[in-house]
């Protein structure tokens, strides 16, 4: 312990010296279904699984339907559409791994570890934040953050999310409404802040509400995602600046560039 105390410090003396320019990712799963859908429930049960290991702030899991009613609407069917899908279920990490149907490997989750491992501890170049969503009008403000001085973003969509649970047992995680808003970036060394609206439905359960929002390139990758949902005071995250699959001889001694180690939470220490 004393060994890893120590090489941690070290590793943070190192990291003042210089501005991140990473932050840790929060993947985003959107699982594609419909109520009627009884092989669905596979994926629903892979996606627990899933839920049940990672801390909350790894992942942000949302359900959208398509013809189900009430619980879909044109925006959330242009969604089955932007990614083609024709098949139920289809799962998306960050927008670009997809893992599809309701074979072996759904139910227990396996195969959407798989996917999400191509995401875990990688870091982004985008810190998002959720300054403030009022469940009861709707309104949401997100700030977003461009960290690399390198890299700008043209032509990408900041997208909201409003997203019910606990509908019924067999209902939650559900997206009821979409706000899409054009998005370029420069570095400034500020965050900027945006700002929408949801339409809120007097039939929904204010306190079941919540909302995301995530930041969508041309070739539909996923930069980073930001939930309401309130994280613990201590949620410690990695942010790697490398892949975090690398092979290579056993046996072999190797050096890690610097990576980051952030606290998601509120708590100072």
């Amino acid at each position: 312990m004393k060994y890893i105390t120590v090489i941690l410090m070290l590793l943070s003396l190192s990291l003042l010296m210089a501005d991140p320019v990473i932050y840790p990712t929060t993947t985003l799963i959107e699982n594609f279904g419909a109520t009627w859908c009884g092989a669905c429930q596979f994926a629903l049960d892979g996606l627990d699984v899933i839920a049940a290991e990672v801390p909350p702030a790894e992942i942000i899991v949302s359900r959208l339907l398509t013809e189900s009613g009430e619980y879909t609407t044109p925006e959330i069917d242009d969604r089955f559409g932007y990614y083609e899908v024709l098949g139920l279920p289809a799962v998306i990490f960050n927008g670009k791994v997809r893992v599809d149907g309701s074979g072996d490997g759904i139910a227990d989750g396996s195969l959407y570890h798989a996917a999400l491992n191509n995401y875990r501890y990688l870091g982004s170049p985008l810190k998002m934040l959720m300054p403030s969503f009022d469940p009861a009008s709707g309104a949401i403000a997100v700030s977003v953050e461009l960290l690399n001085p390198a890299m700008s973003i043209q032509n990408a969509s900041l997208i909201f999310y409003l997203v019910e649970d606990h509908i019924s047992t067999e209902l939650t995680n559900i997206v009821r409404d979409i706000v899409v808003q054009d998005l370029d970036l420069s570095y400034t060394g500020n965050a900027q802040v945006f700002n929408a609206d949801f339409d809120i439905a007097p039939s929904w359960i204010t306190g079941h509400l919540r909302a995301l929002a995530f930041v969508q390139l041309e070739n539909n990758a996923v930069l980073q995602s930001v939930s309401s949902i309130a994280l613990p005071q201590n949620m410690v995250q990695a942010a790697l600046p490398f892949d975090n699959n690398i092979q290579g001889e056993a046996n072999v001694q190797y050096e890690s560039p610097h990576f980051l180690i952030y606290n998601l939470g509120n708590a100072d220490t």
